[in-house]
């Protein structure tokens, strides 16, 4: 939101995103061209409410610069904004992670790029921080499927791997979050690691998810 504000309120007239997550992700939010005025219906932006944090007394200009502006500013604003990755052919994952180690991107490394340890299998993504990790293992427990069916679903369409092959990268590490990354996450938010399992316990989605008779959650679907 603060990228949409910044252009608003500063006059800047265009705003380049990077790939398109209707083509990319086969995300409901996105377009089917170059057009991202639709940015507000991603899953991060849409409902978005700044009541708790004024509820917490938190001055209502402070929050100015976290508020997506309104569809009447940005058309006032004569703002465009645009997907780059509908207008180059190869924008994708790999080729944009490929250009980023070929001009001499550091990717994560050692247990940092385990796949068992993260729940990623490409080691050139999200290298700035690890609670995405969580985040991806939260979506896991939440919708079923975790970062690395993302990830073969676009190495499969372009071509990088077969679909057998992404099945098994899937089932090997999809959902995947060791306990070190949850500890650290816990340890940042000062709670327990009991506070944090009885929390993602209440909201696992009970539709995809079943007990088993040693007492142990398992998808009801799993990929096939």
């Amino acid at each position: 939101s603060s990228v949409v504000r910044c252009a608003t309120s500063f006059k800047i007239p265009l705003i380049f995103l990077g790939e398109n997550p209707a083509l990319a992700f086969g995300s409901k939010s996105g377009s089917l061209d170059g057009d991202a005025k639709n940015i507000r219906a991603y899953d991060t932006l849409s409902g978005a409410n700044i009541e708790p944090w004024l509820n917490w007394g938190i001055p209502k200009e402070k929050l100015y610069w976290y508020t997506f502006p309104s569809d009447y500013e940005i058309e006032r604003a004569a703002l465009r904004l645009v997907y780059l990755g509908f207008y180059i052919r190869d924008f994708n994952d790999i080729a944009n992670g490929q250009f980023a180690l070929d001009h001499g991107f550091m990717p994560r490394k050692g247990i940092e790029a385990d796949p068992y340890e993260t729940g990623s299998i490409n080691a050139f993504e999200c290298v700035d921080e690890d609670f995405v990790h969580v985040n991806q293992f939260l979506k896991f427990i939440k919708l079923g499927f975790g970062k690395v069916i993302q990830q073969v679903s676009v190495q499969i369409r372009h071509g990088e791997i077969t679909r057998e092959e992404g099945l098994k990268l899937a089932r090997a590490f999809d959902g995947r979050c060791s306990d070190r990354l949850i500890e650290n996450f816990c340890r940042y938010l000062e709670i327990t690691t009991d506070e944090f399992w009885d929390v993602v316990d209440k909201n696992r989605n009970r539709d995809l998810w079943q007990l088993t008779n040693q007492g142990e959650w398992e998808l009801r679907f799993k990929p096939e």
